[in-house]
């Protein structure tokens, strides 16, 4: 997985920015599915506006509001990302695309676990969790996602769903592993 972090320093007058991935690979994601090619495209091409694609078909074209995106449970409401505009993949196999992106500012360091299935007909979002920087970008892809037949395991850093970080109640951050079974298509918590 790509590390997402960005750390931002002020010295006297003069700002710096430091990170370690290449800006152009978040304007723009493009995986193969059982639908065809899934893109996001959020770049000077599109006026700087999520533009998300089904096999050549428009399905999310986003119009500026003070609100920003408001995700749903299907793409046709767009994808949150609050840092360049297209969230990163983690892994796309069997239909089912898992993503992170920024839900929050990217200097408060909450990134949103999410899957995709595009083995509907119309693809549906599940969100999976929140991890918190740096500390969850610490987790190699191997320890991250365990791939089975009947579902994968994901591990990460940060909030459970009904623990998030925008929360004034929310938990301390810790280490979660849930299990996203893909007959029911819900999320097991086991840990």
């Amino acid at each position: 997985m790509n590390n997402r972090f960005c750390s931002q320093f002020f010295l006297g007058l003069v700002f710096t920015i430091s990170c370690t991935l290449d800006v152009a690979a978040l304007d723009q994601l493009s995986v193969d599915t059982p639908h065809g090619k899934f893109e996001c495209i959020n770049n000077k091409s599109t006026n700087y506006e999520q533009l998300l694609k089904l096999n050549g078909k428009t399905i999310f074209r986003e119009i500026k509001q003070p609100d920003g995106i408001r995700e749903g449970v299907t793409l046709s409401s767009g994808i949150v990302d609050q840092n360049f505009g297209c969230p990163t993949m983690v892994l796309n196999k069997e239909g089912y695309l898992i993503i992170v992106r920024d839900i929050q500012p990217p200097h408060f360091g909450v990134q949103g676990y999410a899957v995709i299935n595009f083995n509907k007909v119309e693809p549906v979002i599940t969100l999976l969790g929140e991890g918190l920087r740096p500390r969850d970008d610490k987790i190699t892809h191997k320890e991250r996602i365990k791939w089975s037949d009947n579902g994968f395991i994901l591990n990460f850093y940060g909030y459970l769903l009904d623990q998030s970080a925008t929360s004034s109640m929310a938990a301390k951050p810790r280490q979660h592993i849930v299990k996203f079974d893909f007959a029911d298509q819900k999320i097991e918590i086991l840990n």
